[in-house]
């Protein structure tokens, strides 16, 4: 089954792992699963972020984070 849901702190290290798996090479995943963690939790604790998450047969597959601007530009 798939689904995309909000994500939640929880989801955390699934999601990094996620990015880690998407992105080997990149510097934030040579820093480990923790860095990349703090570095999406923004998306959570931030009143103007929004963190979702694709999930199949119950593992992230992916995810995707974004910023909600209330003016235009």
């Amino acid at each position: 089954m798939v689904e995309v849901r909000h994500s939640e702190e929880a989801d955390l290290s699934e999601i990094a792992k996620c990015h880690m798996r998407a992105f080997p090479d990149a510097l934030a995943s040579c820093q480990g699963v923790g860095f990349v963690s703090k570095m999406l939790q923004w998306y959570l604790v931030s009143e103007r972020g929004v963190l979702l998450q694709l999930t199949a047969d119950g593992q992230i597959v992916g995810y995707c984070g974004g910023i909600k601007i209330y003016e235009p530009g």
